[in-house]
C-alpha cells in the first residue's frame, strides 16, 4: 500500500514521437502523437497509473488513466513542447507523488528563422484562448493584451524562453483578475526590439 512513509519513485520517462496523424485545415497545423513509457513499479499492489501533460512547465491541463506502463498521447499540435509526469495508484486509491517531469517537442523540431505569431485559437473565444508563437533563439518574451482603444489590459510577463514554438493561454482576465467585457482585443508578442500584433474577439 502507498503511504506517506513509503511513497515510491517512478523512474525517468522515455518519450518518443510516433508519427504525424493528420493535417488540420485551415490553420495547417499537424496533429501528432507521443508515446510515453516508464519503468513499471515494483510494488505488488499497483492498480494503475495516471499520466498528466500540458504545454507549460509544471502545469498540466490534461490527464488520463492507464493500466500499463505506457500510453500514447494523441491529437497534439506539431511543434509545441509538451511536459509530462506520471503517478502510480494502488488498489486503495492512494496516489504517489509526481515522477520527474520530462518534455518533448511534438512533431517538427525545426528552429524558426524569424519571430512568428499565430492566430489565436479558438477565435472568437468565450472562456480562454491559446496564443501560439515561435522564436528563432533564446530570448526574453512578453505578450501584451490591449483593448480596442489601445489601453493595456493584460501583461503576461513571460520572461526568457528557448528557441522553438511555444503557447500561452489568456483566460479573459485583466491584470487585476477582473473579467473583461466582450469585444475586440489586440495581442502583441514582443521579443527584444521586434514585435508582432494580431486581433482577436472575445464573446461572453
Amino acid at each position: 500500500m502507498i503511504t506517506r512513509k513509503n511513497f515510491f519513485v517512478i523512474y525517468k520517462l522515455i518519450i518518443t514521437i510516433i508519427c504525424s496523424l493528420a493535417l488540420i485545415s485551415p490553420v495547417l497545423s499537424q496533429s501528432v502523437s507521443l508515446t510515453v513509457s516508464w519503468n513499471q513499479n515494483s510494488e505488488d499492489d499497483i492498480f494503475g497509473y495516471k499520466v498528466y501533460w500540458g504545454t507549460r512547465h509544471q502545469q498540466y491541463d490534461h490527464h488520463k488513466w492507464v493500466s500499463e506502463n505506457n500510453t500514447t498521447l494523441e491529437d497534439l499540435r506539431s511543434g509545441l513542447r509538451y511536459y509530462v509526469v506520471v503517478t502510480a495508484v494502488d488498489y486503495w486509491g492512494n496516489e504517489s507523488a509526481f515522477s520527474d517531469e520530462v518534455s518533448q517537442i511534438a512533431g517538427s523540431t525545426e528552429v524558426p528563422a524569424y519571430l512568428v505569431l499565430e492566430t489565436n485559437y479558438p477565435n472568437p473565444f468565450n472562456h480562454d484562448t491559446a496564443i501560439e508563437f515561435s522564436i528563432p533563439e533564446r530570448t526574453n518574451v512578453n505578450i501584451h493584451i490591449f483593448n480596442r482603444i489601445g489601453q493595456l489590459v493584460k501583461d503576461m510577463r513571460i520572461g526568457p524562453l528557448d528557441s522553438g514554438r511555444h503557447v500561452r493561454f489568456w483566460d479573459g482576465l485583466d491584470d487585476q483578475g477582473n473579467r473583461v467585457s466582450s469585444g475586440i482585443y489586440y495581442y502583441q508578442l514582443r521579443s527584444g526590439s521586434e514585435s508582432i500584433t494580431k486581433k482577436m474577439s472575445l464573446v461572453r
